[in-house]
């Protein structure tokens, strides 16, 4: 079961934003947000994105598995983060918030499609294929490779 490319292209796509969000929330988080934004909040989140933009990036090199981990754990960031600027957003964060809030919208949009996606293409490649029920069925419903079935003889002593 192969990843797919176009997820492959999101994760790499959202490593480099995460990294040219978090550079200037690292180095100059006032100039970015405004003189309201304090230094050590905006900082951490900027950490954060370093963080997460690495493992999306990373991820790349690994299979399936690694996959569902990674959009996992991209969708509840997103989520998360929608949440932060909705409440943001009501105590009344400046008009820029609501830019970050459509685009952290859009994000869990995205993760959850391919979370959805790769449970899908989990659950067909455990299902039998169309050759492997054909088998069975002319077998007389056991696979066969399967040992015919042994007589217990220690009924009959």
């Amino acid at each position: 079961m192969d990843v797919p490319a176009s997820l492959r292209l999101w994760l790499m796509g959202h490593a480099l934003g995460c990294w040219a969000a978090a550079v200037p929330l690292l180095v100059a988080p006032q100039w970015l947000l405004g003189g309201s934004a304090g230094a050590v909040v905006p900082r951490i989140f900027g950490a954060g994105l370093i963080v997460v933009g690495t493992a999306s990036w990373r991820v790349r090199h690994f299979g399936m598995a690694a996959h569902r981990v990674i959009t996992r754990m991209n969708l509840f960031v997103a989520a998360g983060a929608t949440v932060a600027f909705l409440f943001a957003i009501g105590r009344g964060a400046p008009s820029r918030a609501f830019a970050l809030l459509a685009t952290y919208v859009a994000l869990t949009g995205v993760w959850s499609y391919y979370v959805i996606r790769l449970r899908q293409l989990s659950r067909a490649a455990d299902m039998p294929d169309d050759d492997d029920i054909a088998e069975t069925s002319i077998a007389g419903d056991r696979a066969p490779s399967a040992p015919p079935p042994s007589a217990d003889t220690t009924a009959d002593r």
